[in-house]
């Protein structure tokens, strides 16, 4: 005859707890070897009666090792349990102080507040309303915690049926899309704190009617340049502006912009970083150190008829930095370099850094595009100084080298292979004597000669051997 193993106890650990909900984890029985878990878990809620506490099973599963009681009062203790039972009854309980595990529940009754409850609309055409509102603050919740809940409903009655049509924290816009054209539509934003407590706009019992619009208009706004500038990159983040469009129909102050972000990788998603009227400029802040990120601009007239910078399927980019940083040098766009050597061509590329730039530490990076990269020996990428080749990097049969303080016969092999046509990157970093080039090893090349100019070129030397492509996004810093 087995002997019943006895009665064990475990630690009972709360994760979370709010005005209306408690959060709970456990491990699994420490006396179960097999696998799957054959051991049953219920889990109890102690309610006072009249004969002590009675215990109330609320959920009883195998293979479950966390649980949310909701539909609590806020201020209130509760008295929490989890049994584990096997085929011979009981074996554990959870927790190990007198059999329960008291949890009072939060006291957070106070909603989220903001001065000005308005809801704006931004832009409507005639399927969609874009509405923005002001970002509220809460007793004990972040800013960026909150929940915001875009509601609609179709027609200005109260009776008809609300849909949720967004869900996001920190959100302070939306569009509705996919509505009726000239249509009444009822609109409000609820948010909410992490205790569950709402503020609503515009008001707590009215709500925004606005009519979809009925246009012919399908002209888009136009601009004569779609180019965005950087005019900053800091360590956490990037500032730039763009040329304001104009409209057949609608005014100038009128046209709305869109700013979306990302860093520049494929998993990343895009983000809405801004929605306003009128603005020709905007910093992103909060960016990743050393970070690489793309943006665009949308124009959208009254008719949702919509423009994008930089094109209508590319973005800019650019990369932050360590903000002791001086930038000297942002060229945006693609720089046509025609490959043949000359101190006047106008097609490569011949920048002045002029005597702001500090030798002994600069960072370079770029995008480039080679069109011929195998077929000629030694083919200059990129020169600093078009005489000394104080620092330069070369093709060598497809692979990138370095060339130091003229050494044009002595490169050095980064093991970089080049793919012509292609667009490639290149971040270079020159430290006092160490050489960085994206993810190559460090190579210890010495002191930069301090003869020459501070020019940096796509050509060097009077052998035709210069860079034939483009390049594009060229960002030089110092300190």
């Amino acid at each position: 005859m087995s002997r019943k193993p006895l009665l064990q106890f475990q630690p009972l650990t709360v994760t979370e707890v709010t005005n209306t909900s408690i959060t709970i984890t456990w491990e699994r029985w420490a006396g179960c070897k097999s696998n799957p878990d054959p051991v049953t878990y219920k889990v109890g809620l102690a309610e006072p009666s009249n004969k002590g506490l009675r215990v109330r099973v609320l959920k009883s599963a195998k293979e479950f090792y966390t649980y949310t009681y909701t539909g609590l009062t806020p201020q209130t203790v509760y008295f929490l349990c989890v049994d584990a039972f096997d085929e011979s009854g009981p074996v554990c309980h959870y927790p190990v102080v007198n059999g329960f595990k008291p949890v009072r529940t939060t006291g957070d009754m106070e909603a989220p507040v903001v001065a000005d409850k308005t809801l704006t609309v931004s832009r409507y055409t005639g399927d969609s309303i874009s509405i923005r509102w002001n970002p509220a603050t809460d007793n004990k919740t972040a800013a960026k915690d909150i929940l915001y809940q875009a509601w609609i409903c179709e027609g200005n009655n109260k009776k008809e049926s609300w849909k949720l049509d967004y869900e996001a924290k920190g959100a302070t816009s939306h569009t509705f899309k996919g509505l009726k054209t000239n249509t009444p539509y009822g609109i409000f934003v609820v948010a909410k704190d992490e205790a569950g407590n709402s503020l609503r706009y515009p008001s707590d019992f009215d709500f925004l009617v606005q009519i979809t619009k009925a246009t012919s208009d399908t002209q888009a706004p136009t601009v004569e340049n779609r180019t965005l500038t950087v005019v900053e990159a800091t360590a956490e983040r990037i500032s730039f502006r763009w040329n304001p469009a104009t409209d057949n129909e609608t005014d100038a102050k009128d046209i709305c912009y869109q700013v979306y972000f990302k860093q520049d990788t494929p998993e990343e998603s895009w983000h809405l970083a801004k929605e306003a009227k009128n603005i020709t400029s905007f910093t992103i802040n909060g960016l990743k150190n050393r970070t690489r990120y793309a943006f665009f601009v949308k124009a959208f007239d009254e008719s949702g008829n919509v423009l994008r910078y930089p094109a209508d399927d590319g973005c800019m980019t650019t990369v932050t930095d360590w903000a002791q940083s001086t930038l000297l040098l942002q060229k945006n766009g693609s720089i046509y370099c025609d490959g043949v050597y000359g101190s006047l061509s106008t097609g490569n590329l011949n920048e002045d850094l002029g005597p702001k730039l500090n030798r002994n530490y600069f960072d370079l990076s770029f995008d480039f595009y080679p069109l011929v990269t195998d077929s000629l020996q030694y083919d200059n990428l990129i020169a600093l100084d078009t005489s000394k080749r104080v620092l330069g990097l070369i093709f060598k049969n497809g692979v990138l080298h370095a060339t130091v303080n003229n050494g044009y016969l002595r490169p050095i092999s980064l093991g970089i292979r080049v793919v012509p046509k292609k667009w490639q990157h290149i971040r270079l970093i020159y430290d006092n004597g160490i050489l960085k080039v994206n993810d190559a090893p460090v190579l210890k090349i010495g002191k930069l000669d301090d003869r020459g100019n501070n020019i940096l070129t796509s050509v060097n030397f009077s052998n035709a051997h210069a860079f034939k492509g483009h390049i594009r996004d060229l960002v030089v810093k110092t300190r």
